[in-house]
């Protein structure tokens, strides 16, 4: 059932001259207004047009129903000078998950691409006073969104994973983590994340 909205007042409440249904009984609505109140046309525009990412970025639906973007990079850059390039080209950060199945479809995106580089850098870092982190120090994903930081522990490969390094990063080659040392600056990949904020 559709309802009509206009910015024209009405206070008719009963037939036959309007329909007295609730709002809960309408699933759609047809908006008229007059589009001089631009306050109003921007709330609208948010209200009823669909979020989606940035051209060229991937895509996930996260548990509270808003859409998330993330990017691979081709570039390589230090992990300091990739979540600059973040947030200073996109209005973004190094990217993070929230839930496991999230991170699997971006390991399967990542392994349809042709990446040269052997890490990729991830949006979590060790906090520690002393250049080498023990192994008991987790990471903490850095952008305040991605909040189940179990998901930054609990994929580390082995054989890598020495407690050397305070930046998190992901082995191209079977999607594990591996801990890179922020000091030495190494240059690699880096995958980007955001909100999905380009309304249409």
């Amino acid at each position: 059932m559709f309802q009509l909205i206009s910015d024209v007042p009405n206070n008719c409440t009963t037939h036959p001259h309007c329909l007295g249904f609730t709002p809960a009984t309408f699933n759609h609505s047809i908006v008229f207004m007059n589009t001089a109140y631009h306050t109003c046309t921007q709330v609208l525009d948010k209200k009823f047009k669909m979020p989606k990412c940035p051209t060229g970025w991937n895509s996930w639906t996260r548990p509270t129903g808003r859409l998330w973007c993330y990017s691979i990079s081709e570039d390589s850059q230090t992990w300091d000078s990739a979540e600059s390039y973040c947030s200073d080209t996109w209005n973004a950060s190094l990217n993070g998950f929230q839930t496991n199945e999230e991170r699997e479809d971006f390991v399967g995106k990542m392994n349809n691409l042709e990446i040269t580089q052997k890490w990729l850098y991830l949006g979590a870092k060790k906090s520690c006073g002393t250049e080498a982190c023990p192994k008991s120090v987790e990471f903490l994903w850095q952008n305040d969104i991605s909040t189940d930081q179990s998901l930054a522990n609990d994929n580390f490969y082995t054989p890598y994973f020495d407690g050397s390094g305070d930046c998190l990063a992901m082995l191209i080659e079977n999607g594990q983590y591996d801990d890179i040392s922020c000091v030495e600056a190494k240059q690699t990949t880096f995958s980007c994340g955001k909100w999905a904020d380009i309304y249409v």
